[in-house]
């Protein structure tokens, strides 16, 4: 099997608009998404990188749990570092709980300051059981590294 890196650059538009929200707080362009199911995890706030490596007590490695959308015991993991000009989430990488998973056409929405934006990219992985696939880096241009985030699939399953 062929294993190539996979380099994400995701540049997000900052509208300042306030999106409208649900009685719960979660805002709607969230929730409402007519174009394919909602398969979601989120909202949650990453914890970022402030120095050292990853895994060190200033650089955690966020670790996402994907049971809720059908990726029992798979997570999407990443580390989330202050850039000039935004976030950039390094060492990004989905990982296969026992029976694998099959993840579609990934979308990140960025919840910063009662504002919703999204950015989107097209991917379609299999990760075999237990494996880790990397996707090398993402950069979300415009956003801090503690703003929310909300990870949406098109797809998302075990393996068969």
């Amino acid at each position: 099997m062929w294993r190539v890196p996979i380099i994400l650059l995701v540049a997000c538009h900052h509208d300042p608009t306030p999106a409208p929200s649900l009685p719960d707080g979660t805002p709607d362009s969230v929730v409402d998404a007519p174009s394919f199911p909602l398969l979601s995890v989120g909202p949650f706030t990453p914890q970022p990188c402030t120095g050292g490596l990853p895994s060190t007590p200033t650089c955690p490695i966020n670790v996402i749990e994907l049971d809720g959308v059908g990726a029992v015991g798979g997570t999407f993991e990443f580390v989330a570092q202050a850039l000039g000009s935004g976030t950039y989430l390094s060492d990004v990488a989905f990982v296969a709980g026992p029976v694998g998973i099959h993840v579609e056409n990934v979308e990140v929405f960025v919840v910063a300051s009662g504002t919703v934006t999204s950015s989107g990219f097209e991917v379609v992985l299999d990760v075999l059981p237990g494996e880790r696939v990397g996707l090398s880096a993402v950069a979300l241009v415009g956003f801090d590294p503690t703003d929310q985030l909300l990870l949406r699939f098109d797809a998302i399953t075990p393996l068969p």
